[in-house]
């Protein structure tokens, strides 16, 4: 029969017997039987090869014109790329889990590791952040969503662990695509998938993550105070430079610029940190204003060059988890049950203290601008985050002695 316009009007009207082909070119066409049954059908040329195999995509009307058609374009789209969709088919019938293709992907390039731990450090990843959500899943069912899932929690403070997790799935999920169980494209890439909604976190309002409560404040910092260690050092200075973890625990002496004394006691702070934009989730430079305070807390850890909150054991930067046990510890020793995120009732977490800090600023005047900039975000234009950046960094320093007044209980009512 000839090629002709599909319309649903047509297909649910038409009686005569036989095949009624798509004008879309997909070589998608409508079976109709004696028995007046009609069935989607399509023929395809498969690129690279002589595979012209005929494939059918189910009854109508259960599948209606435009599934039909949308089925059709996926499997055309595939043989244009030398896939045949019946061995698709085939695969995905017997697809493995996302726990046993890692394994099968672990044997193939254990030969070319020269490091036997590099083999470790990939599972280990995958059983800490992957496995949770999609271990047990065949590889076919693995979405985008799934992902964002796994990586969105981490994607701020555990960053480098972040993208060596999903560039790591991202692996496993292609040796499922070149073996057939899942189609393309890769759940996983960054580039024109995952970048769209995980690079929206730079600029992501964080009051999302647990924060201690501003009828909590108080407590929880002479709480803080009461503990010892380089963990309760730098989750200090955290939460008095509204700063990301991260940040605080690659902090080196080396950013510190210090003011004379005179020009110290004139500007009423210490001194400035020196962020490079390599270490700003922002991937902005950005300067923050160090306080007396904060300098005191700075040179209780006993260092002078390098890291100045190391980690004790290791003489490295402090462990990515070590500020967080630090909450939770603090948390569970509570003598009033805890610190709890007064809107989703969750236990507090150390990146939470950065919306502390923003309720804090918003109930208490703190202007827009000021406190988006003590945040490292951007605020306005570039210009107008390069325009006297010296009034706002005394003005920021205003805003930190303020809020550690606040915490300290010593803030006038």
């Amino acid at each position: 029969m000839g090629v002709r316009n599909l319309t649903e009007k047509y297909c649910s009207s038409v009686t005569e017997v036989g095949k009624h082909r798509d004008n879309r070119g997909q070589g998608l066409f409508l079976v109709v039987q004696k028995s007046g049954t009609k069935n989607w059908g399509q023929i395809l040329r498969i690129k690279g090869t002589n595979q012209k195999p005929e494939l059918g995509l189910g009854g109508y009307p259960t599948v209606s014109l435009a599934d039909a058609r949308a089925l059709a374009a996926e499997n055309h789209a595939m043989a244009r790329r030398g896939i045949n969709p019946k061995s698709v088919k085939t695969a995905e019938a017997s697809c493995p889990r996302f726990s046993d293709l890692t394994e099968e992907l672990l044997r193939i390039r254990r030969p070319s590791w020269s490091n036997p731990k590099s083999e470790n450090q990939w599972r280990a990843s995958l059983v800490t952040y992957a496995y949770p959500v999609i271990g047990d899943l065949q590889v076919k069912d693995i979405s985008s969503k799934h992902l964002l899932r796994i990586l969105a929690p981490i994607w701020d403070d555990k960053h480098v662990t972040a993208s060596r997790v999903r560039s790591r799935i991202e692996k496993v999920l292609q040796l499922a695509i070149q073996r057939g169980h899942m189609r393309p494209p890769n759940p996983a890439a960054y580039k024109g998938n995952l970048e769209f909604e995980l690079s929206k976190q730079a600029d992501r309002d964080e009051s999302h993550r647990p924060a201690v409560s501003q009828k909590d404040a108080q407590r929880w910092w002479a709480a803080l105070k009461s503990r010892d260690g380089m963990s309760q050092k730098a989750l200090q200075l955290a939460v008095l430079t509204a700063s990301r973890g991260g940040e605080v625990r690659k902090m080196t002496w080396e950013q510190i610029k210090l003011f004379d004394p005179k020009e110290a006691g004139n500007k009423g702070y210490a001194g400035t940190w020196l962020r490079n934009k390599m270490m700003m989730k922002s991937r902005r430079n950005d300067e923050a204003p160090i306080t007396f305070y904060m300098l005191e807390v700075m040179k209780s850890a006993g260092t002078t060059t390098g890291l100045v909150f190391p980690s004790p054991h290791s003489g490295k930067k402090l462990s990515e988890n070590a500020l967080n046990k630090l909450m939770k510890d603090m948390h569970e020793a509570d003598p009033k049950g805890g610190f709890f995120d007064r809107w989703t009732g969750e236990r507090a977490v150390s990146h939470g203290l950065r919306s502390t800090f923003r309720d804090w600023a918003s109930e208490n005047g703190v202007s827009s601008e000021i406190g988006e900039r003590q945040l490292a975000h951007k605020y306005g234009s570039d210009q107008q985050m390069a325009y006297d950046r010296s009034q706002l960094l005394d003005d920021r320093a205003k805003v930190s002695d303020s809020f550690l007044a606040f915490l300290e209980g010593n803030d006038a009512e």
